[in-house]
């Protein structure tokens, strides 16, 4: 069962992830979309900076995991990574991918509380909770994208960051490796 604690960091990531994603596509159409990432990003930046150097206190603190007090917290990392797939891939894999970071980090462990063979190489993950994962990015892919060997190639890319990485953080690394995994498929699976 997931704790209450989790629920509401699941809850508060689905929020401020679909209003970031909102914000990017509608100010995209000003051309303001990329600069209104890298805003945001070094807003959380200096606040990791005066929270992990300065020791300021900040409000959001209870929201963060233990792991999370010593290192730059997630939404940091989350949008690190979004501002990389922003500057090097087309908006349409950015915007299908960072739906896979979102969705997928949401659907793996709900669906994984109730999976019964678990990777060796990772323990706190589980094949039904990469499968539901995978699905769901797959769906993802499908509409954003509406090439369906492109969107299975992403799936596979997001899934795989989420199962099998141990030392990265998955929230930072899933956003371009999934646009890089889709623009490799459309150059592969278009000529």
């Amino acid at each position: 069962m997931i704790k209450p604690q989790e629920r509401r960091r699941k809850a508060f990531h689905i929020i401020a992830w679909c209003v970031v994603l909102a914000l990017y596509l509608y100010l995209d159409y000003f051309s303001y979309g990329i600069f209104f990432v890298a805003g945001l990003f070094l807003i959380l930046f200096i606040l990791d900076i005066l929270r992990l150097y300065f020791h300021v206190q900040l409000p959001f603190l209870s929201l963060l995991r233990k792991n999370e007090q010593k290192h730059f917290f997630t939404p940091t990392r989350t949008l690190l990574g979004l501002l990389i797939a922003a500057l090097l891939f087309d908006k349409q894999l950015v915007v299908a991918s960072f739906m896979m970071m979102i969705f997928g980090d949401v659907v793996a462990p709900l669906a994984g509380q109730y999976g019964r063979h678990w990777f060796s190489f990772n323990k706190k993950k589980n094949l039904e909770g990469a499968i539901a994962e995978f699905v769901v990015d797959v769906i993802i892919g499908i509409i954003v994208v509406k090439t369906f060997s492109t969107a299975m190639v992403m799936a596979l890319a997001a899934t795989v960051v989420e199962t099998y990485n141990l030392h990265w953080d998955d929230n930072l690394m899933i956003t371009p490796v999934a646009s890089f995994a889709g623009t490799l498929a459309q150059v592969i699976f278009s000529g």
